[in-house]
């Protein structure tokens, strides 16, 4: 990992060509728990779900310092859309990230309102400590 001076990062050689969110100066480590790299790879994530319509769509390697790949894409479009968000499964290195797009429609921000966390039977053997909204 190379941390590129702040004339590298205003000439935007950090700064790949997307669709999604581009964070120019991320929070450091002792802030988030990873590496500024990650937390740029999950804003980028974040933004693309929302504009892309298959795999291909998203555009997630960052120069040399990031080579990220989508294993898994699903929209779930109508009747389900309204109820099953979005998801995208992506691996960079040894690290998976899943990303769910949030809320797009006026339904999708009345039904956030009820945000009860639950656990999930799923877990419960893990932890009880781990709920879900």
């Amino acid at each position: 990992y190379q941390r590129y001076t702040t004339k590298e990062e205003d000439e935007g050689l950090l700064k790949p060509p997307t669709n999604g969110f581009y964070i120019k100066y991320a929070p450091d480590k002792s802030m988030t728990g990873v590496d500024e790299t990650m937390t740029r790879l999950c804003a980028s994530i974040a933004g693309q779900i929302y504009s892309s319509s298959k795999a291909e769509d998203f555009n997630l390697c960052i120069g040399n310092i990031i080579d990220a790949e989508v294993i898994h894409f699903e929209i779930h479009g109508d009747p389900y859309g309204g109820v099953t968000p979005d998801i995208v499964v992506v691996v960079s290195g040894s690290t998976m990230i899943l990303g769910w797009q949030g809320s797009t429609t006026v339904m999708d921000f009345i039904v956030d309102f009820d945000m009860v966390p639950i656990t999930s039977c799923r877990w419960s053997n893990i932890s009880k400590e781990i709920k879900v909204h």
